[in-house]
């Protein structure tokens, strides 16, 4: 019962996390680290800006909606009730002003109070959730009224966190909203897309070749992705620091966090190529051996993302969020026809070819970019040096004395 109540919820999780980053966003966490590392407008105004539009744009998808739910009650979600669903909307303002605080919060280099908020987030979930399963015996309802209450308590603590180092005021500067959505609507766009890039295929594995097959592809899409800890981890920080530094500090920054990602993506991808076989039989049994082979193609494509985003973590920062955008696009128009070219052929083998070319694609076309803004050698962003090395020796001894 509990495992089909937290099955239930991890559902309704996903819906609300799509709503918020493909309707509500536009980019207004992007254009805050930009903004605030460029120092081009007073930092007040542009938290101000961020808590009003987030209650606002937050309010207004509660009522389309709930309107739209009314309508078409069973269009999504058919498993679960209306009710259920009605309720996890009304969290989607607090994550909205927890996303776009917890970006300022980002570029003023408060990185503590960065973690501060989902460790806030999820240890209260924990909490309430003990509470009403356990003790209360509510079930789903329960479950998800405390989910929304923890998240109403962390966006609260996200507003209490920036009010410490930013005056808020309940003033709604026009002119400047309209900067800050230009600006962040070219990179948001381009979030869309590759979120599209990255789920796409899964679609068109069930439309052509069936459902279990999309089993096994998503063990293998799960496997490679694990990999982007590193990058994702990197590109968080890197764009404040890119935002608020200058150019040729972040350059300089940019390629040497680049080939060090490469290259420990590239060792971890290799590593896990040679245990792929092994981990998937011990994790789910042999059943899911067929996922290896995809996983394998995978692992190439997913090294080659991991440079596209350290490296379109520093074009946004110094003012080209389109170009990120452009490259997503570009991936997308090659994945659509190649997916539906190589999955009728190679099945899920072909999925995971055409997610390979397309990351390629996408890394290509944003390599060649940094490269033309930056003047900086490519064999300085790809190839590591012996000074890396020197580094990673450095590093071990470290941590070896620390130990001993």
């Amino acid at each position: 019962m509990k495992i089909f109540i937290l099955m239930k919820i991890m559902k309704l999780e996903k819906l609300s996390t799509i709503i918020k980053i493909l309707v509500s966003t536009l980019g207004i966490n992007i254009s805050n680290i930009y903004y605030i590392g460029k120092k081009r407008f007073k930092e007040e105004d542009l938290v101000s800006n961020s808590l009003l539009f987030g209650i606002g744009i937050g309010t207004l998808i509660i009522v389309l909606l709930v309107m739209f739910l009314n309508y078409y009650p069973n269009l999504f979600f058919k498993d679960i009730e209306l009710k259920y669903l009605k309720i996890i909307i009304f969290i989607v303002p607090f994550l909205l002003i927890q996303s776009f605080f917890a970006s300022i919060l980002l570029v003023k280099g408060k990185v503590l109070e960065f973690n501060l908020i989902s460790i806030f987030r999820y240890s209260f979930l924990l909490l309430f959730i003990s509470i009403s399963l356990v003790i209360l015996k509510r079930g789903v309802m329960g479950a998800l009224l405390s989910w929304l209450v923890a998240s109403a308590l962390s966006s609260l603590f996200s507003v209490w966190l920036i009010k410490k180092i930013i005056r808020i005021r309940l003033s709604f500067k026009g002119y400047i909203f309209k900067k800050t959505l230009k600006f962040g609507i070219k990179g948001y766009i381009g979030n869309v897309v590759q979120f599209l890039n990255y789920r796409l295929d899964m679609f068109l594995i069930n439309f052509l070749i069936g459902v279990t097959q999309v089993g096994f592809y998503s063990i293998a899409v799960v496997f490679a992705e694990m990999m982007w800890f590193i990058p994702n981890t990197i590109q968080t920080i890197l764009f404040p620091k890119v935002s608020s530094s200058m150019k040729k500090e972040a350059t300089e920054t940019t390629s040497i966090i680049c080939r060090h990602t490469i290259f420990l993506t590239s060792v971890v991808a290799i590593f896990s190529a040679l245990i792929a076989k092994s981990l998937i039989s011990i994790v789910y049994t042999s059943t899911y051996l067929p996922s290896v082979k995809p996983l394998l193609i995978l692992l190439p494509g997913v090294v080659a993302l991991s440079c596209s985003k350290i490296l379109t973590s520093y074009l946004t920062g110094v003012g080209f969020p389109s170009i990120g955008t452009k490259g997503s696009l570009i991936a997308l128009s090659a994945n659509i026809p190649l997916n539906i070219l190589l999955i009728p052929k190679s099945g899920i083998s072909g999925a995971a070819m055409a997610t390979t070319v397309s990351y390629s694609l996408l890394t290509l076309f944003v390599l060649y970019n940094f490269l033309q803004i930056s003047k900086v050698a490519l064999r300085d962003i790809i190839v590591i040096k012996k000074s890396d090395f020197m580094f990673y020796l450095g590093f071990i001894k470290k941590i070896h004395r620390k130990i001993v």
